[in-house]
């Protein structure tokens, strides 16, 4: 297909598909005459992945490019490659931020007990971290019992999604399952805990503390 028709089946600019060619984000095509290529189906592929991890993951193009250069460098690991698209996706937790002392021992210590195998540099490490530190400055009342129990429900969740990753076909097929998987499915189990909230709180006892007091019966001043 020309360039004219792959702008059509991915609704994206044509002068976008260019600056992605011209940085490489984007594969070129097959030379077909002069100043003219031919894209096939990993050009709509590539393109519409682009667009996912733009518009639905946040990401910055240069992110997106990062990605794509850990994927096309690391040929022996996978896990590499999509440990770099984890990175891209949770980078700007720290970009401002230094985690304190305290936190990062709070987040080891639920590591540590997880018995979790976690790098010492891990973005995911310090932007929990961080998340530690401005939650305190509101809220004190989280604890090892309130982590813990967390982690072990994120554990769970994580490894049946890591055992779900479309990693046969392709690797973009697999950057795809973590990228647009981590940005779509962290608000589907953000909504799915509100939507248990609700239900849970349905007999809450503390409910009827919040009721407002009935006001005692008005008195007559001529009945006083």
């Amino acid at each position: 297909m020309w360039i004219s028709e792959l702008s059509d089946r991915t609704r994206v600019p044509i002068d976008t598909i260019k600056h992605y060619l011209r940085i490489g984000v984007l594969p070129r095509g097959r030379p077909i005459a002069d100043r003219r290529s031919e894209y096939d189906e990993t050009h709509v592929e590539r393109l519409r992945l682009i667009r996912a991890m733009i518009e639905v993951g946040g990401m910055r193009l240069d992110s997106v490019r990062r990605v794509f250069d850990s994927v096309d460098e690391s040929q022996s690991s996978l896990r590499d490659a999509l440990g770099q698209a984890h990175y891209e996706l949770s980078r700007h937790f720290i970009e401002d931020n230094e985690p304190t002392a305290g936190s990062l021992a709070t987040v080891d210590g639920v590591i540590a007990r997880q018995d979790w195998h976690i790098a010492e540099d891990s973005v995911h490490r310090a932007a929990l971290a961080v998340s530690l530190d401005t939650l305190a400055e509101v809220d004190s009342s989280v604890n090892d019992v309130l982590l813990d129990f967390y982690a072990r429900m994120a554990g769970q969740i994580a490894a049946f999604e890591i055992s779900h990753v479309d990693a046969s076909s392709s690797r973009d097929a697999a950057i795809r399952s973590v990228a647009v998987g981590t940005a779509l499915y962290e608000p589907l189990i953000v909504l799915l805990r509100r939507l248990a909230q609700e239900h849970a709180s349905r007999d809450w006892a503390a409910e009827a503390s919040w009721l407002p007091a009935e006001p005692p019966p008005a008195v007559d001043p001529e009945d006083g």
